[in-house]
């Protein structure tokens, strides 16, 4: 992929102002959602059972620290700075792209979720495959950001179901 494809999206989306804003606030919408399911399914696991909320709390932190060092040694800078264009979306706090800890984190919290509610994993599947569109076309993320963060929130969550 190269600088046009990614201007060409971006171009494309940008003509549709309430597309742009529908990116904006799902963005923020699922992101949010990740962050309130999983505090929620630690806090029951934590009442439930404390070796699931130590296997699931501790398999997630470590995969997320293991994410974040690839971040730093790879250094990828994020497709709207390479290619010189307005995003959708903004990151504010880093600079780096690949892999996608947004993605990650989705996808190691759906399948973490998945074994304690087969229902509540399976939407979470589904808004963490929107995410991923979302960040795309935000501007935010390369497609191979994006399918190496899934892959290892992937793993990770099949880590979680396999220990516990």
């Amino acid at each position: 992929m190269n600088s046009i494809f990614y201007r060409s999206v971006n171009n494309r989306v940008k003509k549709y102002s309430y597309i742009c804003e529908l990116l904006r606030f799902l963005n923020t919408f699922l992101t949010v959602s990740f962050v309130v399911s999983f505090a929620v399914y630690l806090i029951f696991l934590l009442f439930i059972d404390l070796n699931q909320f130590l296997v699931s709390s501790t398999v997630n932190a470590v995969f997320f620290i293991l994410i974040s060092v690839l971040r730093i040694i790879f250094n990828v800078i994020r497709p709207y700075k390479k290619y010189s264009f307005d995003p959708i979306l903004y990151s504010k706090k880093d600079d780096r792209s690949f892999p996608s800890r947004h993605l990650f984190s989705a996808f190691s919290i759906s399948l973490s979720v998945l074994g304690f509610s087969p229902i509540a994993g399976v939407i979470l599947i589904c808004f963490s495959v929107l995410l991923g569109v979302v960040r795309f076309l935000g501007g935010v993320h390369y497609i191979i950001d994006l399918i190496f963060g899934a892959f290892t929130g992937i793993i990770s969550g099949l880590v979680v179901l396999f220990l516990i």
